[in-house]
């Protein structure tokens, strides 16, 4: 039988006769928290693969239709810090300093994509971060395998601005997938370099902002 939820899984295992529950092992219809933590033993393309047949089941059928105020398929690709204090529980756990003065930090980093045009928002994958290396390294190959994975519902990408370098966003060109950076205030140089340049704050004219493109050699 396919159980495609963990509401399945549970029906399922509740209507298991004595016999055939002694036969699998399962002394009786598991928690929540058990089935929690047995996902979170499976491999992560077993789950993966779950999740990329759901998404196309979900575009499929209209539901991941962008909303009128973004009319593209914008995927959000940030990292994230998936675990923290996890010395010794990963070979790609990356080793942080406190900028304070604080203890270390032992992090799982990895970069995240949703698909945040539609209403619905759901997860679309993750790759984990190499240990040794930063996130901007596996952009490109990130946003290869949510290609393949998912086509043309990954239209355009949003990103922080330093993930935003040459390499990664002529790749992104070369697999016709536009690309949007921002720059948050955290990023402070060139957040205030780019508050010079573009204004603080300043009311819009009538006519809109006007933009002045340049190119240089290495563009």
């Amino acid at each position: 039988m396919r159980c495609p939820t963990l509401r399945d899984v549970e029906r399922l295992l509740a209507v298991l006769s004595p016999k055939l529950r002694r036969k699998l092992g399962i002394a009786r219809r598991p928690s929540d928290t058990t089935l929690y933590r047995a996902i979170g033993g499976l491999h992560p393309d077993q789950v993966r693969g779950v999740l990329v047949e759901q998404v196309r089941g979900m575009w499929r059928s209209r539901q991941l239709e962008p909303r009128p105020e973004t009319p593209l398929n914008l995927v959000s690709i940030d990292g994230k810090a998936i675990t923290k204090d996890a010395e010794g529980t990963h070979p790609d756990v990356q080793q942080h300093r406190n900028k304070k003065g604080g203890p270390k930090s032992y992090c799982l980093l990895a970069l995240r994509a949703v698909h945040v045009a539609s209403s619905v928002k759901p997860a679309l994958g993750q790759l984990v971060v190499k240990a040794g290396t930063g996130e901007s390294k596996w952009l490109v190959a990130f946003a290869r395998q949510l290609r393949a994975d998912f086509g043309a519902l990954v239209e355009c990408v949003f990103f922080d601005a330093g993930l935003s370098g040459f390499p990664n966003r002529f790749s992104l060109g070369v697999m016709g997938i536009d690309y949007i950076a921002a720059i948050k205030g955290n990023n402070g140089l060139v957040f205030r370099e780019a508050q010079l340049l573009l204004g603080d704050g300043e009311t819009p004219p009538e006519d809109g902002w006007t933009a002045k493109t340049t190119q240089g050699p290495e563009d």
